[in-house]
């Protein structure tokens, strides 16, 4: 085992000229025989190596793991001058000139793996393992510290300065030191060592290597502040799964070729930073860290996957599902989850969201399942969401931001499975930009009223329709139903699209504020009630029922424009629908639209008309026009019906 540790880039010789310092060194044979040092080779071999920039980073230094060692807890070797890719005999120097040639560059496709054990390099605050470079190193924590320098002087030893030729030590305690890349030096306060972070490169030299980064691996290192597996020119295909480890991790292969295969479950105390090719990251199972998970590459779901963060979770590219089957992917986020690419495909199926910051989705969600989003914080959608299932939402301020929690989707919201509904079971504000279109039900504030609801597209429900908040105005947004329409909110609220209810009565509420009904009403047959417990009820736009009853009710007025009337004429030969129209306090009714509340005429007999009643507890009525004639059936006419008003001056 050669123990030496190598240079920590100062020079002995700061002074040389420079076109001699900027030589990059070759490496030789140091022989550990009496205190001091033997150089062997040629010097002027060694400058001219030197004169030739490598294509690939070198590793200084490399950790070997004895097969024999497998299973113990014996101190690794480390190899402080060989070439741990030149294994091809042909390809080595004459070790008589102990100069180590240098590895041929290019792409070298290979099957085989290497096992991140045998390219473990690390610059550190004591010269542990290191691949030599001239750039700076980034580490998890974003600050930048200058990787280890290739020494300035082409014919001067990279040994530090501090090197012992004495010999190996003569402990085992000895040797841990030198595998740590630790000395009795270091644990001096003056030590300039002591203030650098530790960053662990698993890096081969050939960029198209293959890297398996076991738990063999991530033990070796435990206590290092990083872990970075390949590089900025990488192509590697790395796999890891089922380890731990107590480090950020980072795995670099942004180059063409590079994919990521996490195949089981990864457990960290730090974050997780991937910087793919965009061709791809394949999860497969639960990935945890303590901090933040940012995927800078694109995201395949093979079968159930839940990554779970401290922080944030961030995805820069698509997330789609591994092809045939069903793929689901939960979401666990303590910060804010932001997916900047397109959602769905290839079989993704369920997406849970959990998360303490928001949730934002920049593109399209297009799921064969379900979506569901629990949030402290805003939800905001900016394209499409299409779902083969049920959509919830469930959203509440984030911790200290009492303005959060609101919901905007500006893209349509779709769902396409049997019976799926669209619900909101709390949120602050809420905001459909476009169309809404479920095949069962849409029903906003189920579980604690919102704030203000916005519709601003047509909103279809399967089934029915509910709104519970504060403000309720759906401006530009239709709302049409299969079932019943109910919209229940506390603070003032504005009709300014369409109701229908094709098979389904029509209410609409408010117990603090106002309703205005600025778009018409219609059903088929079922009853429209519009109530205002503390305010006034105007109408300005038709009402019709097809033989249902309207009732209004208002605590303070009621009023009607000449286009604001009220029509519940009956089916053929069914009599016409009852309308009540009552102030409970001090208030008038003005009506200027009229009512009509005739029997329908039919083959046979027609109907009876209804009875309309028009009451102020203390208030003046006053009324344009109501009509409550029987049908004019083929038979015979319907009875009239009854008009009764009643108000105080």
């Amino acid at each position: 085992m050669s123990w030496f540790k190598r240079s920590d880039g100062n020079s002995r010789d700061e002074a040389r000229a420079p076109e001699i310092a900027a030589a990059t060194p070759s490496r030789f044979r140091v022989e550990a025989l009496e205190p001091r040092l033997l150089l062997s080779g040629d010097p002027l071999d060694l400058i001219q190596d030197s004169l030739q920039a490598p294509l690939l980073p070198e590793p200084v230094v490399v950790v070997e793991v004895d097969d024999s060692q497998a299973g113990s807890t014996a101190t690794p070797t480390i190899d402080w001058g060989a070439d741990a890719s030149a294994t091809d005999p042909a390809q080595q120097a004459d070790p008589s000139d102990g100069v180590t040639a240098a590895p041929v560059p290019g792409p070298v496709e290979t099957d085989q793996p290497v096992l991140a054990t045998d390219i473990a390099t690390v610059a550190a605050t004591e010269v542990q393992v290191a691949v030599a470079t001239d750039s700076p190193v980034t580490t998890a924590a974003g600050s930048e510290s200058q990787a280890p320098t290739r020494s300035s002087d082409p014919v001067v030893s990279q040994v530090s300065y501090d090197h012992d030729a004495r010999g190996p030590p003569d402990s085992e305690e000895g040797n841990l030191l030198v595998a740590n890349g630790a000395s009795d030096s270091s644990s001096e306060p003056d030590d300039p060592r002591a203030s650098l972070d530790a960053l662990t490169l698993l890096q081969p030299e050939n960029p198209w290597q293959p890297i398996t980064v076991d738990q063999a691996t991530l033990d070796l290192l435990d206590g290092v502040d990083a872990i970075a597996v390949g590089s900025a020119q990488g192509s590697h295909v790395v796999t890891i799964g089922d380890v731990s480890l107590n480090a950020p991790l980072i795995i670099s292969n942004p180059n063409p070729g590079g994919e990521v295969h996490i195949t089981g479950d990864i457990v960290g105390t730090g974050s997780l930073t991937i910087f793919g090719s965009g061709h791809t990251t394949t999860i497969s199972g639960t990935v945890t860290f303590a901090g933040s998970q940012t995927y800078n590459d694109a995201i395949v779901i093979d079968g159930a996957a839940t990554i779970q963060a401290g922080g944030d979770i961030v995805f820069d590219l698509t997330i789609t599902g591994a092809g045939a089957g069903d793929h689901d992917l939960t979401l666990l986020a303590g910060g804010e989850v932001v997916i900047t690419g397109a959602v769905g495909g290839n079989g993704l199926r369920n997406l849970v969201v959990q998360s303490g910051r928001g949730v934002r989705f920049d593109s399209t969600v297009q799921l064969n399942g379900s979506l569901s989003v629990t949030n402290g914080g805003d939800v905001r959608g900016d394209q499409f969401i299409t779902t083969g299932g049920p959509i919830t939402l469930d959203t509440i301020p984030a911790a200290g931001q009492p303005t959060t929690g609101n919901i905007t989707l500006l893209g349509a919201v779709t769902t396409l499975g049997v019976a799926s509904d669209i619900t909101i079971q709390r949120a602050r504000d809420v905001g459909f930009a476009s169309t809404v279109d479920a095949t069962g039900a849409v029903a906003l504030g189920t579980t604690a009223p919102v704030a203000d609801v916005l519709l601003g597209g047509t909103v279809t429900a399967g089934t029915t329709f509910s709104s519970a908040g504060a403000g309720f105005d759906n401006l530009g947004a239709p709302i049409s139903t299969d079932g019943d329409l109910t919209i229940d909110h506390s603070g003032a609220v504005t009709i300014r699209a369409t109701l229908t209810a094709q098979a389904g009565a029509v209410s609409v509420t408010s117990s603090g504020g106002a309703v205005a009904i600025d778009a018409g009403i219609t059903t088929t047959g079922a009853s429209v009630t519009v109530t205002s417990t503390t305010s006034t009820v105007s109408l300005t736009a038709p009402i019709a029922t097809g033989g249902g009853s309207v009732t209004i009710t208002a605590a303070t007025g009621i009023t009607s424009s000449p286009t604001g009337t009220i029509t519940t004429t009956g089916a053929a030969g069914a009599p016409g629908g009852e309308v009540l129209l009552r102030v409970t306090g001090a208030g008038a009714i003005v009506l200027e639209g009229a009512i009509t509340a005739s029997g329908g005429a039919g083959a046979g007999d027609g109907g009876a008309g209804g009875v309309v009643t028009v009451r102020a507890a203390n208030g003046a009525v006053t009324v344009s026009g109501i009509t409550a004639r029987g049908g004019v059936g083929g038979t015979g006419t319907g009875a009239d019906g009854t008009v009764q008003l009643s108000g105080s001056s």
